[in-house]
């Protein structure tokens, strides 16, 4: 009976110390997985960050060089942008008002 008792806590000790090293792993790529899509983020915000304020110039220039307005008008106040997270199943790609393709999140290989 002591023996059984023995071989069962090694047993089970060798089955949690395998377990935990499997969760190590695990919690070591969703530490990177995290790190690399918050680096896209912040290129992904920057570029869109830029985008706007062209997209803000052309506009203005637009409506200086538009007959027959009066100096007084100003050009629109654009609200903030507003990110919506992608459908899960979806595409990667999502699509702006104006029709075209803009980069989605980056898919993860092991949890999507």
């Amino acid at each position: 009976m002591k023996l059984q008792m023995q071989e069962f806590q090694k047993n089970t000790q060798v089955k949690l110390e395998k377990e935990r090293l499997q969760f190590k792993v695990r919690a070591q790529q969703a530490e990177e997985e995290l790190k690399s899509f918050q680096e896209h983020m912040k290129k992904t915000v920057l570029k869109y960050q830029q985008e706007i304020v062209s997209l803000k110039k052309q506009l203005a220039l637009a409506m200086k060089r538009q007959d027959g307005v009066s100096e007084s008008v100003a050009p629109p106040k654009l609200g903030p942008l507003i990110v919506v997270p992608p459908n899960k199943g979806g595409s990667s790609m999502s699509r702006s008002s104006s029709g075209r393709s803009l980069p989605g999140r980056p898919r993860s290989r092991n949890y999507d």
